[in-house]
Order: C-alpha cells, then structure tokens, then sequence
C-alpha cells in the first residue's frame, strides 16, 4: 500500500516536474571569473539527472554562509553561527511547514483554465519564490495561501544514478544577482505556473511533494540536471541521518524525475 501510494505520489510529482519545467524563465549576465564558475571546477562536480525524493534535506539558514574563496582567518571564512551537529539540515516537508496545506488544496481545486502566475526568485541569503502579483489576473485565495514560495539555499540528497548509492549536494547561486556585493538587476529567474494542474494534490505528503517540485525548479540546469558535488559519507549521514539513507544492498528505489 505504502509503495502504492508513493508511486501515485510521484507520478504527480513528475507531472508538476514537466509542467515547471516549460515555465522556468531564466536570464542571467555571465561573468568571467564569478565564484558560481569557480565552485563548477571542483573535480567532484556531477550532473545528477535523477535523484530520491523522499530522503532529501536542506539548509536555509537566514544569515550567509562561509564564502568558498576565503583563506583561513578571512572574513567570512567561517559561518556565524556556526552550524549545529546536524549542520542546519532539515527534511524538505519542514520547509513548507508555515503553509496552510488544507487551505492550498482547496484553492488548487478551484483554479480554472488558462490561469498563469508566475513566481520571481529573490535570492536571499534564506531564498524565496515570490507571486508577481496582477490584481485583475491573480485569484485571492493563491495570495493568501502562497504568496510566496521557500527555496532552499542548498540541499543533500542520495542517488544511484553513476551505479552506486551516493550523497551529493547542490547550491543555489544566490550571488548571481550580486556584482561586488552589491544587488543588481541581472540573473532574473521566474517560475511559470500553468493552470488547473493535472493533479490536484488530495494528502499533505503529495502537497509537499508538488510544493518541492516548485521550490527545486531553480535548481535545475536547462530543465534536465543538477549541478551537483559528492558528499563524504560521515558528513551526508549528519545532515540526512543515518536512518534516512539508503545502501546499495537495499531493495529497488524510486527514482524522480
């Protein structure tokens, strides 16, 4: 039944996977020597095309992190605070926990057709996914259910797509609107969103999953992977929890998208 019910779940996942990915508008001002390319040349970078959804964490922490390109003993070298045992990481559901799901559900249901919002990434040290807001087109009920839509600032999660179980991790560019520290109108990024859905969501766990379909869709490099880093064991088993990681020896997974 279990099984079943995740099979359902994914399924609607995986619809609202293809639908964002048509509507994921993106412009962006490259830059030289900008820190994104330098993170990319890591030797442990991957494109992780598939990945287990149910087992995913975050780290969405309202203050920055430790920049990547300081010395020890710079500024910044360090978070402040420093993160706790578990490294800030929280499973995906407790992103939305500030969403009435009930409430969501029924306004969902009552959205007709030809219906596009579109939501603008703000990239903030704790990002978000913003409703841009037209009075005449935007119906009450999604202004006040999801206006705004929590984006993880980075995220671990296990694949076996390279043909063994393995952790990586992924990070949202939140500087790519920067240029010396300073906010700049480039690196926009809006989420389209069609409507009605094909699935309108019925339990809290296949909300959450359609919620993380939305709040991953900035993560994805031209619809189709992750720009992705391997995680060291001890250090994925922190942040997931030994408990929610998966062996090779295990029984078959489910695989999203």
């Amino acid at each position: 039944m279990i099984a079943s019910m995740r099979t359902f779940a994914l399924s609607l996942f995986s619809s609202a996977f293809r639908s964002i990915v048509a509507g994921l508008l993106m412009g962006f001002l490259v830059l030289a020597c900008s820190s994104a390319e330098k993170r990319e040349r890591d030797s442990n970078r991957r494109m992780i095309r598939k990945l287990i959804p149910y087992s995913v964490h975050y780290r969405r922490t309202p203050f920055i992190g430790a920049d990547p390109a300081v010395g020890p003993g710079g500024i910044d070298y360090q978070t402040n605070p420093l993160p706790g045992e578990r490294f800030d990481c929280e499973p995906m559901k407790h992103l939305f926990r500030e969403i009435d799901l009930i409430s969501l559900r029924r306004c969902l249901g009552t959205l007709k057709s030809d219906l596009v919002v579109l939501y603008r990434l703000k990239r903030d040290p704790a990002p978000f996914l913003v409703l841009d807001e037209n009075p005449e087109m935007t119906p009450d009920c999604l202004r006040t259910t999801l206006a705004s839509i929590p984006v993880p600032r980075e995220m671990f999660f296990q694949s076996n797509e390279e043909g063994v179980m393995s952790c990586y991790s992924t990070r949202l560019d939140i500087e790519a609107d920067e240029l010396f520290w300073v906010k700049v109108p480039k690196a926009k990024t809006a989420l389209r969103l069609d409507f009605p859905l094909a699935s309108i969501p019925e339990t809290d766990e296949q909300t959450h999953l359609l919620l993380m379909s939305w709040a991953m869709a900035p993560f994805w490099r031209d619809g189709h992977h992750l720009i992705s880093h391997l995680v060291p064991d001890a250090l994925c088993r922190a942040c997931l929890g030994k408990e929610n990681m998966l062996e090779n020896s295990g029984p078959p997974v489910l695989l999203w998208p």
